[in-house]
């Protein structure tokens, strides 16, 4: 699961800017969410829910994009 500790740590980490475009950074997020998936762990299923969530939401955000900068963060 070291791969997905690279998204979310980039995705909150405040030092590091958004280098990443805000669409493939969903599609990551995705992939993740689904690779994870494939294990038959309750845990990891709801993890990988909360990626695959987290990846339509920046998608979405991404191609609505309001004249707020950074009006939405991961807690």
């Amino acid at each position: 699961m070291f791969f997905t500790n690279r998204f979310v740590g980039g995705f909150t980490s405040p030092s590091s800017p958004f280098r990443i475009p805000a669409i493939s950074m969903g599609i990551n997020l995705i992939l993740a969410g689904v690779l994870i998936a494939i294990f038959p762990k309750i845990l990891v299923m709801m993890i990988s829910l909360v990626l695959v969530a987290a990846g339509i939401a920046v998608i979405i955000v991404s191609l609505n994009r309001t004249p707020r900068r950074h009006s939405w963060h991961v807690e």
